[in-house]
Formats: C-alpha cells, sequence, structure tokens
C-alpha cells in the first residue's frame, strides 16, 4: 500500500516543496500509525525550509509539526489507543544514530511515538483540532508556566492575528486578562473580534501607546518576532514584569542559521540586567513534562465547550504545501494554515 507525503527536496524558496509515494511505514515499538486527517503548517516549517539548521537533517527532509487523525495500526507495547481512534500529537522523533531531530506532519500517514498523541472527540473538526497541538499549546503554556499570568494583568500580544498570536487573544481572554496587540492593518479587525486592544505597527509606535495606556508598566510582553522588538518590549515592563520570546520571525534564510543561536542567548541573559523582571526565551512546548497531556486534554476539552475557536487562514491540500509556505512568510495570513487532508 503506497502514500502521499511532502519532502523538501532542497532549501531554498516554497517550490522545493514536492509530494512524494512511497510504502506504508510499519510503526515501531511504541508507536501508533495514523492516518492523518488536517495537519498544521507553522513558521519553524518555513525556517526549516529556506536554510540549514543545527540538529536538523539535511534535503530531502520532511516538515510537520501537528497532525490529527485515526490510528491506523499500534506499535507492539501500545496498549493506550486503539485502530479507529480519533487522535491528536505531535510529529517529533530524534534519530539517535544521526543526532538529528525529525517533524513529518505533511503526509497521509505517520508513524510517531505514543506517547505524543491524545484520544480526542470524533465530532470534532479535524483542521480545528490541529491547531490546538502546536500554536494553543504553545500560548497556553507560555501563559501558565513561564509568564504565570494572573486574571487582571495586562500583556502586551506581538503578532497578535498569527496562529500563536490568536490562540493568546483567546486564552488571555478567558483567563481575564487586559489584552493589547500589534499587527498589521489587515489584522486589526480580526484582532478587535478576539477581544483585545489593537496596535496597528505599520502606523502606531507601540511603545508609545502602551506607555500611554499602562504608564506604570506592562505586566506580560509576548513576542514572535525578536530583533529590535526585545528592547523596546523590555523598557515596557513594570517591575516583577515578564516579556516571553517564542519566535525569531524578524530573522530570515541563512540569518537563522547563522545568528539565531547568539540572539537566544542575548535574549535569556537579559534577565541579569534586573532581577525584578524576567526575560525567556521560550523554546518549544514541553511534551516531556507530566502537565503535557494534561494541558492538551484541557485545550481539548475548550475547543468541546465552544469556549475557544480557532481561526483557520486557510484549508489547503497536501499538494498545496508550497502556497502555504509561500502565504505565511509574505505575512498574508490570519490565524493557522491547515493541511487539510479529508478535502479531495
Amino acid at each position: 500500500m503506497k502514500y502521499r507525503h511532502v519532502l523538501a527536496t532542497a532549501y531554498g524558496p516554497p517550490d522545493v516543496l514536492q509530494v512524494f509515494e512511497s510504502d506504508v511505514p510499519e510503526p515501531a515499538p511504541g508507536e501508533i500509525r495514523v492516518r492523518v486527517l488536517a495537519a498544521g503548517v507553522a513558521w519553524g516549517d518555513v525556517a526549516r525550509r529556506q536554510a540549514a539548521l543545527p540538529a536538523y537533517p539535511p534535503p530531502p527532509f520532511p516538515l510537520g509539526y501537528d497532525v490529527v487523525g485515526m490510528v491506523d495500526k499500534l506499535g507492539a507495547g501500545v496498549t493506550q489507543f486503539s485502530t479507529g481512534q480519533r487522535v491528536a500529537g505531535l510529529t517529533f522523533a530524534v534519530d539517535a544514530e544521526a543526532g538529528t531531530y525529525r517533524l513529518f506532519g505533511y503526509s497521509e500517514m505517520v508513524c510517531g511515538l505514543a506517547r505524543m498523541f491524545v484520544p480526542i472527540p470524533d465530532h470534532l473538526d479535524p483542521a480545528a483540532a490541529v491547531c490546538l497541538v502546536l500554536n494553543y499549546l504553545t500560548a497556553y503554556q507560555i501563559l501558565h508556566y513561564d509568564a504565570k499570568a494572573q486574571a487582571g494583568e495586562t500583556v502586551l500580544v506581538h503578532g497578535g492575528g498569527g496562529g500563536v498570536g490568536t490562540a493568546l487573544l483567546q486564552l488571555g481572554r478567558l483567563m481575564g486578562l487586559k489584552v493589547y496587540a500589534t499587527g498589521s492593518s489587515s489584522k486589526q479587525r480580526l484582532i478587535q473580534e478576539l477581544g483585545a486592544t489593537t496596535i496597528d505597527y505599520t502606523t502606531q509606535d507601540f511603545v508609545a501607546v502602551m506607555r500611554h495606556e499602562a504608564p506604570n508598566g506592562v505586566d506580560i510582553v509576548i513576542d514572535p518576532i525578536g530583533g529590535e522588538y526585545v528592547e523596546r518590549s523590555y523598557g515596557l515592563l513594570r517591575p516583577n514584569g515578564r516579556l516571553i520570546v517564542y519566535g525569531l520571525s524578524s530573522m530570515m534564510g541563512e540569518d537563522v542559521a547563522r545568528n539565531a543561536g547568539v540572539e537566544i542567548e542575548r535574549i535569556n541573559a537579559m534577565s541579569d540586567r534586573d532581577p525584578a523582571k524576567l526575560v525567556k526565551f521560550f523554546a518549544g512546548v514541553d511534551d516531556e513534562s507530566d502537565h503535557y497531556h494534561a494541558d492538551l486534554n484541557a485545550l481539548f476539552g475548550l475547543l468541546a465547550a465552544g469556549k475557544i475557536q480557532p481561526i483557520i487562514a486557510h484549508r489547503l491540500r497536501l499538494e498545496e504545501a508550497p502556497l502555504a509556505h509561500h502565504l505565511l512568510e509574505t505575512r498574508q495570513v490570519g490565524g493557522k494554515i491547515v493541511l487539510d487532508l479529508t478535502r479531495a
């Protein structure tokens, strides 16, 4: 039996992404084989496609962090799932021999570690459900564990119209936070609909706006951009304020490979300036902690109850992965792009 999957055949523009057909893989011990219904597209996929990054394999390589699908086969020793069960999870694996990481969600079939998945209700829209696995989990863990946000606090979210940004706005509103969000002119309406006060970075200086809105300082700033935004955001923090950076979208291509490590060290070192302020680079969702499954289950509970509604920017077919990357890296996206494998 054959299945289709996407590989980056080289580093370069979106058209290096091509669909291949291969024999269906067998799950190893401790793995499950999942027939994918929806796969998420993330900025990290774009960065890995653009240029070589440390700890990832060279081309041709797969992409894709997050999937929702149905269990197709169980590997030896897996007892917590059954075939036909709907699941969601991260497609993260370590190639111990090569010393590299693999992410491989752009595929009709995946074999992944069973511990990375949780069961989900059958009635959920797979495209909406897959938004929770990476984007909402990132937002949830930043707010609860890194920022330790409390009701009534003032939060500035940069990139409020993005996949994680829209998740932060929805979860922040549920937590009783007073949320401000930067975004381009085209994202203002979306940000407002999600309950945040908008700052159009194309026409407004977010520092000036926040100094007026929160003259005593901001409790929390959450930033996916990096670069000059970090210093400017740091200056807005009140005593005991927290600045959490979870991405470096200000960098592109080779710049990421050359400078990302140094930039992350610089960001983390900023906490040494003032012990009353926290500055931290969020390295990624914590999938090995005791609360990983609890966090995902909590999010799926919110989705099932209608308390969160993921913003799906585009539902594209597997072969439209190049278009997904083009839209994402040209910042034409409000919400998350999903590869919907239920579409013909």
